[in-house]
């Protein structure tokens, strides 16, 4: 198995917890790619709504620095809708996107996925934030950034 690069680390091994550094991660959202995809019934709904257009924004639980803060959301990546693909355990074997989509995680599994929503982002940007960005204060109250993303 290959090592999985980070983008500030030349493994991610480094900076994983120990039981996690030597397994293959599924990488998903997939910013090299521009890809995201689910299979969870709910989430593939959910995915299967979006729109060209539309932004889909991607968050963690993170632990800020400095440290003596307290652990929150942040967002750390989007991706632009260009389009979503409904796809079912079939498709994965299809030369056409099997070519476009082949290295993606979903592609990549043994076992594919019954049914998938994948979300084909535009490429052209850098979807992986340089810098994460907290959703709220360190008192828990929304960022009045984020109104723009309708919340």
């Amino acid at each position: 198995m290959r090592p999985c690069r980070g983008r500030h680390s030349p493994s991610l091994a480094l900076v994983l917890p120990p039981r996690l550094a030597g397994r293959h991660p599924h990488v998903d959202p997939d910013f090299s790619t521009a890809t995201y995809g689910d299979a969870a019934p709910r989430k593939r709904r959910q995915l299967l709504r979006l729109a060209p257009g539309d932004m889909l924004v991607f968050y963690a639980g993170l632990v800020p620095r400095p440290v003596e803060d307290r652990p929150r959301l942040f967002a750390i990546g989007s991706l632009q809708v260009r389009r979503v693909h409904h796809l079912r355990l079939q498709d994965l074997s299809r030369q056409d996107l099997q070519q476009k989509f082949g290295k993606t995680a979903h592609f990549l599994r043994r076992v594919g996925d019954q049914e998938l929503a994948l979300v084909e982002g535009k490429p052209d940007d850098d979807s992986l934030f340089a810098r994460v960005l907290p959703f709220g204060d360190t008192r828990d109250c929304l960022l009045r950034d984020l109104a723009s993303f309708g919340y």
